[in-house]
């Protein structure tokens, strides 16, 4: 077992650049990241004689980056880009322009008249709400068309994420705060696209990867690439932790045992490491290994082993509104109904119902405070396909009866 003062999860720009500032000031480090490559979500490729980004397409030249850049070696391998040039979105088999201006709205044709017109009475629609998706609040403010072929292309170019799995009260923070401030989202976010240009567009002649691998290669020696972590713990164990509170990070070769601990992974990979630390973590990573969203929006959840979530951790903190919170940050969007079930999913099998049978576990979910709870906030609360109506004590539809 060897030592560090500080663990970084993940080798993507985030790990990468706390791993470069961290050396910058002499504090010791190492970066584990699960794949052969540094770089995260930016992933850069080449594919007849032309460099692909499969991750974000460009970032903006702050100081900030300037700085890794140099540092990196990478300033004679910088593409900056005009502000002038136009941005293209590739829809329905071709590339078309983004309007950025009124003159470019009204001659794209990579929006309709019609999608054109629903984009403009953005206005009339209502505010957006922080336990929205960003994918369901675009298309829900700008129409389905305006968000599939130009706001979703714009935001997921950016970041290198799917909106429709990106939290809007995280994503979108900046964005919701200029909506309240000037009364419509179509304004904040024409500011918000307008608002970085005072710092242009960048990328390397071999794509964006380039600084991430740059980075990697000049901290070789603080970055340790296929090496995935398996667990984060206590020194000593679960609650036994050494006097200086030190964490010890498992690998499957070895384990480091470090000072601090920064995970810069995604949220669910996030969320298993951090369940044995951190009981909110615990909560999402069982509600993800648990809940299932459906097409329908139901949001359906096994009885076991979603057992101690269900009830415990719920009862614990806001009940359904802490369950709306946490399916529409793990799970992509806010459930439009709650779904009990008895069967099993460990390990991928489905076993057979469990005891009590349906008719018992009906009438105790019909006497559930919590049932009542994610009714009331749901609309819709089905246990093992009948749907539960705890307000009038009965089940609406066909009485369920007991499989044996």
């Amino acid at each position: 077992m060897s030592d560090a003062t500080v663990g970084i999860v993940g080798a993507g720009i985030t790990g990468l650049a706390l791993t470069h500032h961290l050396a910058e000031r002499g504090v010791d480090s190492v970066a584990f990241e699960a794949e052969a490559e540094a770089g995260g979500v930016i992933r850069s490729v080449e594919r007849d004689g032309r460099v692909l980004e499969v991750g974000p397409q460009r970032i903006r030249k702050t100081p900030g980056v300037a700085a890794l850049v140099e540092s990196a070696g990478l300033v004679d391998d910088l593409i900056e880009v005009e502000e002038s040039l136009p941005l293209y979105v590739y829809a329905d088999g071709r590339l078309r322009e983004a309007p950025f201006d009124r003159s470019t709205f009204l001659r794209t044709d990579l929006l309709s008249w019609p999608g054109k017109l629903r984009f403009l009475a953005e206005p009339l629609t209502s505010a957006g709400d922080p336990d929205e998706t960003a994918g369901a609040l675009f298309e829900r403010k700008f129409g389905t068309e305006g968000y599939r072929n130009f706001v979703g292309p714009l935001y997921g170019g950016i970041y290198g994420s799917d909106p429709a799995h990106m939290p809007a009260r995280y994503a979108l923070a900046g964005l919701l705060e200029r909506e309240a401030e000037a009364g419509s989202l179509l304004t904040a976010f024409r500011q918000r696209v307008g608002g970085g240009r005072s710092f242009p567009p960048i990328s390397f002649d071999d794509g964006m990867q380039s600084l991430p691998r740059a980075l990697a290669d000049a901290h070789a020696d603080r970055v340790r690439l296929d090496t995935p972590v398996t667990a984060i713990r206590e020194e000593g164990g679960a609650g036994t932790a050494s006097a200086d509170g030190r964490y010890v990070v498992e690998t499957p070769d070895d384990a480091v045992t470090v000072d601090h601990v920064v995970v810069t992974t995604r949220g669910d990979v996030a969320a298993e490491l951090l369940a044995p630390l951190a009981p909110s973590a615990q909560a999402l990573r069982d509600l993800r290994r648990a809940a299932e969203l459906r097409p329908d929006g139901t949001l359906a959840i096994t009885m076991e082993p979603a057992q101690q979530l269900w009830v415990e951790k719920l009862r614990q903190g806001s009940g359904a509104e802490a369950l709306e919170r946490a399916a529409t940050e793990v799970l992509g969007r806010s459930p439009a109904g709650i779904s009990l079930e008895q069967t099993s999913k460990g390990n991928g099998r489905t076993e057979g119902p469990a005891r009590p049978n349906r008719e018992q576990a009906l009438s105790r979910a019909r006497q559930d405070p919590l049932v009542r709870s994610l009714f009331n906030r749901f609309g819709a609360v089905v246990l093992d396909g009948q749907p539960v109506d705890p307000e009038d004590g009965s089940d609406r539809g066909p009485q369920a009866t007991d499989p044996a």
